[in-house]
C-alpha cells in the first residue's frame, strides 16, 4: 500500500466482504455494535480508511444503501488497530484466471 500511494496508484478492493464471510467475524461485529453500524459498513469504512476503493456486491436496494452509507462513517484509531490485528490468513475469493498457481495448493 505504501508503494502504491507513493506512485499514486489506487487499490480496488474486489469482493471486500469475502462473499459475506467477513461479516461473521466477532471483532468486526463488536465494532459495528459499538458504532451503530452494520458489519459490512465497518469493513468498507476500514478499507476506505486505508485508501482502497471497495466494490462490494449488493443483492438488494437495502444492501446498496447500507454499502453506500459506509462513506459517511469514520472509525476510531482504536477500532482501526483492532481490525488491523485480525490475523485470518485465508482467501475467500480466488479467481483462477488471475491467481498464481501457488494459491491453489
Amino acid at each position: 500500500m505504501k508503494f502504491l500511494k507513493q506512485k499514486d496508484i489506487a487499490v480496488i478492493s474486489y469482493s471486500p466482504l469475502g462473499r459475506g464471510k467477513a461479516l461473521s467475524d466477532p471483532i468486526l461485529k463488536k465494532i459495528a455494535n459499538r458504532n451503530k453500524m452494520s458489519t459490512a459498513q465497518v469493513c468498507l469504512t476500514w478499507l476506505m480508511s486505508k485508501g482502497a476503493i471497495p466494490i462490494p456486491k449488493a443483492t438488494s436496494l437495502e444492501h446498496l444503501k447500507d454499502n453506500f452509507a459506509a462513506s459517511e462513517f469514520n472509525l476510531s484509531p482504536e477500532d482501526v488497530q483492532q481490525i488491523d490485528k485480525i490475523s485470518i490468513k485465508q482467501r475467500y475469493v480466488n479467481p483462477p484466471f488471475i491467481s498464481p498457481k501457488e494459491w491453489s495448493k
